[in-house]
């Protein structure tokens, strides 16, 4: 089996360190919200951010347990949370606030697509008798347009760094064994790394 990505919960280096790093941010975030400058965004987005919270919490719970299908519906919440929350915040400067939850969605992006394949894997679901090799491509090749759209569409480039991030883990853990999943994961990485840029750069001419 091929799996598209590491478990989000695993023993794999870039998965913590971008888990650590996201969970610090978040930590920041937290500690940040009491600013009066931060006062307005922080109440339009509080709820959504505590649900989240507890989304996060209960996705950790499923995954562990291989409840993969509940693992799943969780993890569409948890999405569907932290676009809310980045829609909300997409007229904010560059700050903790938009660096966090961008960087959170990017990888949840990510996270979501891995957790549908484990989903359909463990259903024994043939792909319509496409390999898994290229099922993972397709897939890679879907997440980074997503991704690209999602990142013009907030006007969040953070959310880039964090898919960035995760398709060098996968490059890194295919390079031996599916070349065809390297080369689509660099490939991918290189346009998400543009985008990023160009919305880095987007930003800082408004």
């Amino acid at each position: 089996m091929v799996r598209l990505l590491p478990q989000p919960i695993c023993s794999c280096r870039t998965d913590f360190f971008n888990l650590g790093v996201i969970y610090i941010l978040l930590l920041l975030y937290v500690i940040f919200q009491f600013k009066d400058s931060n006062a307005i965004a922080v109440s339009q987005i509080s709820l959504a951010f505590g649900i989240s919270c507890i989304l996060n919490a209960l996705w950790i719970v499923f995954w562990h347990y291989g409840r993969l299908p509940l693992s799943l519906l969780v993890m569409a919440g948890l999405l569907a949370s932290l676009i809310y929350i980045n829609i909300a915040i997409r007229d904010l400067p560059f700050g903790i606030i938009k660096t966090s939850f961008g960087i959170y969605l990017g990888w949840i992006c990510i996270a979501t697509i891995a957790n549908v394949t484990e989903v359909l894997v463990s259903t024994g679901w043939n792909g319509f008798n496409i390999s898994h090799e290229t099922w993972t491509i397709i897939m890679i090749a879907v997440g980074a347009l997503l991704v690209a759209l999602t990142i013009y569409r907030i006007k969040n480039p953070f959310v880039g760094l964090a898919v960035v991030w995760a398709f060098l883990g996968i490059a890194i853990k295919r390079q031996q064994d599916y070349r065809t999943i390297f080369i689509t994961a660099v490939i991918s990485m290189v346009i998400i790394g543009g985008v990023t840029i160009w919305g880095f750069i987007r930003k800082s001419m408004v």
